[in-house]
């Protein structure tokens, strides 16, 4: 019983993890392919997707994910279309070139929930480490509860009149209270 909570504890704490890269950095960096595939199961994460070649329409599994990996060292413009994607669905997203690629577009772009890692040989498992250990900090967490039926009433009305999913709606309300309260919120 105790064995079987564990595994079920240790699978809810996993994130899934979507590893996108081209055709063109599996023949140049298989190598660096199958690293990144390494430290993302040693860290114990769920890896969506192939890790033989590359995916052809990742885009259901990058919404699926918690995490997004892109591999930007062989330029592509998909690469690109897709990080703006990961940011518009609020996921963090990790885009990764070798050191000897210059990537100054995407450095300009200031999310917090994108990081673009320049990485070495030497160390590219712990530079992709560390980038997973900051990227977990901005997955979005579910958070389920029940509700009388006058106010899901309430919920559905509120937020159809205002063009949102009710969760979108409960999360303004939230945010608009810590607004409202973060003097006290951050003294505690």
């Amino acid at each position: 019983m105790v064995e079987n909570t564990l595994s079920y504890l240790q699978k809810m704490m996993c994130m899934k993890i979507f590893f996108y890269f081209t055709q063109d950095i599996l023949i140049a960096k298989p190598a660096l392919i199958e690293r990144t595939f390494t430290v993302i199961e040693e860290l114990g994460d769920q890896i969506l997707g192939s890790q033989k070649c590359p995916i052809k329409n990742p885009i259901p599994l990058i919404r699926e994910a918690d995490v997004v990996i892109l591999e930007g060292t062989v330029p592509a413009i998909d690469t690109g279309f897709y990080v703006q994607m990961c940011l518009e669905l609020d996921k963090p997203v990790i885009l990764l070139h070798h050191e000897s690629v210059n990537l100054n577009l995407l450095k300009g772009i200031s999310n917090e929930r994108l990081q673009v890692i320049q990485y070495t040989e030497g160390f590219f498992s712990k530079t992709l480490n560390e980038a997973l250990n900051y990227a977990k900090d901005f997955v979005d967490i579910r958070f389920n509860f029940f509700i009388s039926h006058e106010l899901n009433s309430y919920l559905n009305w509120a937020a159809k009149k205002s063009y949102m999913l009710k969760s979108n709606f409960i999360r303004n309300l939230i945010l608009q209270h810590m607004k409202l309260h973060q003097n006290e919120y951050k003294s505690q």
